[in-house]
């Protein structure tokens, strides 16, 4: 069985101090027209292979969101799984925001949920994504929506046409773990922020906490807000940065800001789902 699962970016992020090691959150996800290509099937072979391939495939670990998401299942159904071959092109690059790792986790879970003919609710899915990754749910619908909590609060919005420019620095990539550190060093003791009225509001709370370790993203940013691209923010916790268009040319007008620099560029469209 073959699927694709999307990309996202965070329109905005707003984060809380930890709560039993996990930090809530308030944000806009939105799905973008990058995706990794999953390709799952049953096997021969006495044990569950799985292989990354593709241009963002480096040094993902032996246990990974994948192999996380096919135990869980496992464990969870009382149905045998199956021996299982199991390929990811990764298009997705990994240390950017963009959740690829999430993004392969629900694509397998789904595609099992379907090639087993398990029979399994989305709701059910979720829960197990959820042992996996807090953005996995998400990624078992995609589209656009609020996920508030630990992930597991989504509220569907409605998908606007548009265009998304994102830009992600070709040698940089962000260690999660370690900007959430940076962000509790900044940020754990600081008053609540109130939340604006006015959503997506493409601020990051993440950004200082980037930016501290990170300090060559502001004249990046910087970039694109000179040059009339107003609606600009990193998405995650980096590496990749964005700037939402409403056309094509204009995304790819962005894209070029940064051309000839070292700089992966994508000109992608918001899509409505994380599959396809």
């Amino acid at each position: 069985m073959k699927l694709r699962v999307a990309a996202k970016i965070n329109a905005d992020l707003y984060v809380f101090p930890a709560q039993n090691g996990y930090h809530p959150i308030d944000s806009i996800f939105m799905s973008v027209g990058l995706y990794d290509e999953i390709d799952v099937e049953t096997a021969h072979t006495p044990q569950r292979d799985v292989e990354f391939h593709g241009p963002h495939a480096q040094n993902i670990p032996a246990h990974n969101t994948v192999t996380k998401a096919i135990t869980a299942l496992t464990e969870y159904h009382e149905k045998s799984v199956p021996h299982l071959k199991i390929v990811i092109k990764k298009n997705i690059p990994q240390g950017a925001g963009l959740g690829g790792g999430s993004a392969d986790a629900a694509g397998v879970l789904q595609a099992l949920n379907q090639l087993l003919e398990l029979g399994l609710s989305t709701e059910t899915l979720a829960t197990l994504g959820s042992q996996v990754g807090s953005d996995v749910p998400f990624f078992l619908t995609g589209g656009t929506a609020r996920i508030t909590g630990r992930g597991e609060h989504i509220q569907p919005l409605a998908v606007s046409a548009g265009w998304v420019a994102l830009i992600k620095p070709s040698s940089l990539a962000c260690s999660t773990g370690r900007i959430y550190q940076r962000w509790d060093e900044l940020y754990a003791h600081a008053p609540p922020r109130l939340l604006p009225d006015v959503r997506p509001s493409f601020i990051n709370a993440l950004y200082h906490a980037v930016f501290s370790l990170h300090p060559e993203f502001e004249p990046w940013l910087l970039r694109l807000k000179q040059a009339g691209f107003g609606k600009s923010a990193l998405t995650g916790s980096g590496s990749a940065f964005f700037t939402l268009c409403a056309t094509q040319s204009q995304a790819e007008q962005a894209c070029a800001l940064f051309s000839g620099e070292a700089f992966d560029t994508w000109a992608l469209p918001l899509v409505s789902g994380s599959f396809a």
